[in-house]
């Protein structure tokens, strides 16, 4: 089976509603119209996502948390942000160190495939149990700080609201983040139904894990393995 039917078959997030709801679709139009960028990102997820799916339903979390790299940085390890964010996951320094990332001269775990996975879902689910199942917050907290989230909460509490994501008042970028999230899952649902044509994702992995005791340089392991360094 490809690896979209595992991700199709975990998704769980519920609908967002309201002004979440608009700018959901308006994201959705989006994606129909910049296929390209959907062939790109996926093209590059297919070194990643099946180690990515394997750790989410390891995890026990919905599947479309799988999707959130593609939200964060298209899926480039390389990714900075001008916030000073790095990784397919998009951690800021105090975040990944908070989370056991080590970044020194040598090495910068933002950038670690199965490390950053590792901890985003612990980050994730504890954004979860903080919000107390609400996955739509826990989400938008990921990208702005739980503090940021539980304030507009509190504010939209005070207005009479329930206090879920749709009755916060938020800034653009996270305003826009979730809905971003819910319409790329909903074109991957169905992506014949917005007229999209997804990349092939192999139900299997890309690469391998190889246990070293020492370090060694690219270049170097390169050459002795007999392939490019690319």
């Amino acid at each position: 089976a490809e690896l979209w039917q595992r991700i199709r078959a975990g998704r769980a997030l519920p609908a967002a509603g309201g002004s979440a709801a608009a700018r959901q679709a308006r994201h959705v139009e989006w994606y129909r119209s910049n296929p390209a960028h959907l062939d790109r990102t996926f093209t590059r997820a297919a070194l990643y996502l099946f180690d990515i799916v394997e750790a989410v339903e390891r995890a026990g979390v919905t599947q479309e948390v799988a999707l959130l790299p593609a939200v964060e940085s298209a899926f480039r390890p390389d990714a900075r942000s001008p916030a000073a964010a790095d990784g397919l996951w998009q951690f800021i320094a105090p975040t990944a160190r908070r989370f056991d990332l080590k970044q020194h001269l040598f090495i910068d775990e933002r950038r670690h495939i199965r490390a950053a996975t590792q901890a985003a879902l612990r980050y994730l689910a504890e954004l979860h149990a903080r919000f107390d199942g609400d996955w739509l917050l826990a989400l938008a907290a990921y990208t702005c700080g739980e503090g940021c989230i539980e304030r507009a909460v509190a504010a939209a509490r005070r207005r009479g609201l329930e206090g879920r994501f749709e009755d916060l008042r938020l800034n653009e970028e996270t305003a826009n983040y979730v809905p971003r999230l819910l319409a790329l899952a909903q074109v991957v649902a169905d992506p014949a139904a917005h007229g999209v044509a997804l990349p092939p994702l192999r139900n299997a992995p890309y690469f391998a894990a190889v246990a070293i005791t020492r370090d060694i340089d690219v270049d170097r392991a390169a050459r002795l393995a007999g392939i490019s360094e690319a």
